[in-house]
């Protein structure tokens, strides 16, 4: 089981796991405006989906038709002009793109009558990225990989990041930002 989730604190814990035929979680996030909406990255294994997304708290889960990537980050975010977008940050490259809801236009992929949704994502920026982290109080995306970081303000377009200060990836203050 990929997925478990706790609701008492991490005393207890329950197989959420539903729908996920990927085996190999690197990654979630949660939509900034409901908590019950998650979405996880796998590792590729195979041709298995490797975009999950819940929308009940991660009783069911559906695949956003995305295979061939390490998904290493997530980043769920409200663009006024855009909606929701997500920006992943994958072995490839960055890619950004929106997760559709319903039975939309396939973008990628093909929708085969299999409960699967269909989503649109670009690469935006070629190359191997770990981590990604958006700075609410200086409303940037940053992003690394293994020699750089890059930074943008709309996950769109991406320059390295020329700045003496350094970026906490890891920090718990970043947790609860993304929220």
């Amino acid at each position: 089981m990929p997925v478990w989730k706790s609701e008492d604190g991490g005393q207890t814990w329950e197989p959420k796991s539903y729908g996920i035929t990927n085996t190999r979680p690197l990654c979630f996030a949660m939509d900034p405006f409901n908590s019950s909406i998650v979405y996880l990255g796998c590792k590729s294994f195979k041709d298995k989906p490797v975009l999950f997304r819940t929308n009940d708290g991660g009783f069911r889960w559906e695949r956003l038709n995305l295979s061939g990537y390490d998904i290493n980050d997530i980043l769920a975010l409200f663009f006024p002009d855009e909606g929701i977008i997500l920006i992943l940050a994958t072995d490839k490259g960055i890619l950004r793109g929106k997760p559709y809801y319903g039975n939309p236009r396939p973008q990628v992929g093909k929708d085969k009558g299999r409960g699967e949704t269909c989503s649109s994502f670009v690469i935006v920026k070629e190359g191997n990225f770990k981590l990604l982290k958006y700075d609410k109080r200086l409303n940037k995306i940053f992003a690394k990989s293994a020699d750089k970081i890059y930074q943008s303000v709309d996950g769109k377009k991406w320059q390295v990041y020329r700045s003496s200060d350094s970026i906490d990836f890891f920090g718990i203050s970043d947790i609860i930002k993304r929220r």
